[in-house]
């Protein structure tokens, strides 16, 4: 007699798991990137010999996972390039006094565009009030921003009057009320109170945290009148 069997075997096709890193990515100078792969219900492997569900890059490089599941695996990469930042400087915190002007100039950046906190959208800003002043930059994507404080101080209070004419033979005493200053006189004294006896033009000059002002005055003596009696 012939003797047979039969056997049989199934075969069942894992269907593709569909690993997708997304696109080659550039990034901005300093900034982190989230690499999350797009398959589900998988074990991970990367580049770097870790196995967390997502990775994340903040240098430049080729970045790869493998992804496991029912004995089937799948390989994606992506290339992680890296852009400058547009940097520039609007220079240190400054004091200056009133009335004056400052012109704040961020570098000209080839096709980088500028913003203000204002809101102007020029690399450049005409300050005349203290505060603090924020200029970012925006090229390729990237941004970076500087900031400056400007102070602006108060001139000192100096005021020496109007012209004098008083008789001749008198002292005149001038005595300036400047809060908080110091006194210089056109004679370079310094004292706080400045004696006048002959014609002339005076001066003086209050300074206050860097800011002068400056007041004069004339004098001019009438000579004193001769009274004959006989």
């Amino acid at each position: 007699g012939r003797c047979t069997g039969r056997d049989t075997l199934e075969v069942r096709y894992e269907a593709p798991i569909g690993l997708r890193l997304g696109p080659d990515t550039v990034l901005c100078e300093g900034s982190a990137f989230m690499i999350t792969p797009s398959a589900t219900g998988v074990s991970y492997l990367w580049q770097d010999g870790s196995t967390g569900s997502a990775l994340s890059a903040s240098s430049p490089g080729l970045y790869w996972v493998e992804v496991f599941r029912n004995n089937c695996s799948e390989r994606d990469s992506i290339q992680l390039s890296e852009q400058a930042l547009p940097r520039f400087e609007l220079g240190p915190d400054t004091a200056l006094c009133d009335g004056e002007v400052l012109e704040l100039i961020g570098q000209t950046l080839p096709g980088a565009s500028f913003s203000w906190d204002s809101g102007q959208t020029t690399n450049t800003l005409t300050v005349t009030a203290s505060g603090q002043y924020r200029l970012t930059a925006l090229l390729n994507g990237c941004s970076f921003s500087d900031t400056r404080q400007v102070a602006f101080n108060p001139l000192p209070v100096l005021d020496l009057g109007p012209d004098q004419t008083p008789c001749a033979g008198e002292q005149i005493a001038l005595r300036p009320v400047s809060p908080g200053a110091t006194i210089a006189w056109q004679d370079g004294t310094t004292a706080g109170s400045f004696e006048v006896s002959a014609d002339g033009l005076y001066w003086a000059e209050a300074s206050l945290n860097g800011c002068l002002r400056r007041d004069s005055v004339v004098f001019s003596f009438r000579p004193v009148p001769i009274v004959q009696l006989g």
